[in-house]
């Protein structure tokens, strides 16, 4: 828990801006941290060539300024940290894997995961690793998936019915609270 680092990231800044503010967060916890680190474990959403690094969020509300940048190589660079490797993820199969690993998951033997936020992520355990199941983009009604389960359909349907503009989710439930 000493090791925690909660930072705020606009996901519309520049690159730069991006992976300068991650970098700050991870130097943080590594700073907190006793022992050599060795290896990173970064989630991201989706869609992303995880293998290599690269994302390829494009039109989505998220991002998009990394699209097409490998975003492994930027975090080595911003970070200067020489023989760390960096794992790139699929942030819910992450999610999955460590409440497999140490959470709610734990007992079952075939866990499945939905994550609602920004996207919609979704992700299966099996076999002892988590993998990304894309349902985001799958077809439904007149698009995909992602569509309708995620901060931008709430906030176009949230403007629909009241004519207010959010910036998402947060703001609105803060809205019928007050």
């Amino acid at each position: 828990k000493e090791t925690l680092v909660r930072s705020s990231i606009n996901s519309s800044a520049s690159a730069t801006e991006i992976i300068n503010d991650w970098s700050k967060s991870i130097l943080l916890t590594m700073e907190t941290y006793q022992n050599p680190i060795n290896r990173i474990g970064f989630a991201m959403p989706g869609p992303f060539d995880y293998e290599n690094g690269i994302s390829k969020m494009i039109d989505n509300g998220k991002y998009e300024s990394l699209y097409n940048y490998s975003v492994k190589k930027l975090l080595v660079e911003s970070l200067g940290i020489k023989g760390v490797e960096i794992l790139m993820l699929n942030d819910a199969a992450a999610f999955l894997q460590g409440e497999k690993f140490s959470g709610v998951a734990k007992e079952y033997y075939k866990p499945f995961a939905i994550t609602l936020g920004t996207g919609l992520g979704s992700a299966i355990y099996s076999n002892g690793i988590s993998k990304n199941l894309e349902l985001w983009s799958m077809p439904f009604l007149n698009g995909i998936a992602e569509d309708f389960l995620s901060t931008r359909w709430f906030v176009k349907k949230y403007f629909e019915l009241t004519g207010e503009s959010v910036i998402g989710v947060k703001e609105m439930i803060e809205t019928f609270s007050s």
